[in-house]
Formats: C-alpha cells, structure tokens, sequence
C-alpha cells in the first residue's frame, strides 16, 4: 500500500491475516508498525532480531523466523500455510497484550518511575 500516514496504519493491518516484518537489522528497536498489528488485532512473522521477544510473544502473539536465514523463514510461512488454524488462536492473544502499550497505561509507568502523583 506504500507509504501512508501514521493513523491509518491499524485500519490498514486490520484487513491483513498477518504482518510479516522482515527487518535487517538485527539491532532492531521496538517498531510501532508490531504494536499498530496488535492494535489491529493481527499477529506479526517475523524474523528474530536482538530485542524481538521484549515485544513479539513467541507462538502467542507472533512467529520468530531466526535472523537471516531466508530458508527458515520459508519453512516458517509453509508451516504456517498448513496450519492456518494456528493464526487464528493467536490473534485473540493479540487484543490480550495490546492494553501494555496504551498511552493511559504507559503514561502511568512513567509517572511511577519519576514518582510523580
């Protein structure tokens, strides 16, 4: 779909089975296209960089292909196409990990750790 603005990207990923997030590189952050997935109530492939598992729950909110190995990432997406089943009880974990990235629940973590009321 190209480039697009930053507040259509969930209604965009909502029409999606899943999000396939190739990234190349392995010191990846926390990309907000994974969060916008789960706000979309979809789940993410992706390849398993350094910091993945602090956002992607393995077989619970998505599936980790390990880095750069581009056949593991086809025996990952075959696996998948043979077990569709399997996507379908993983996004209803989605929805369940979504409230951590809330900005009513983020902006209350901060206000503890500076210890602000």
């Amino acid at each position: 779909m190209g480039v697009r603005r930053p507040e259509e990207s969930v209604d965009i990923i909502k029409n999606y089975f899943f999000l396939l997030f190739l990234t190349h590189f392995y010191a990846e952050g926390i990309p907000g296209t994974i969060i916008d997935a789960y706000f979309a109530e979809v789940l993410v492939v992706s390849t398993e960089w350094q910091n993945s598992h602090d956002v992607i729950l393995p077989n619970q909110t998505g599936i980790l292909s390990p880095f750069d190995n581009f056949n593991a990432l086809e025996e990952t997406l075959k696996k998948i196409a043979d077990n569709l089943s399997v996507i379908y009880e993983m996004k209803e974990n989605c929805i369940k990990v979504v409230n951590r990235y809330s900005s009513s629940v983020i902006i209350t973590q901060i206000k503890d750790i500076l210890a602000i009321k």
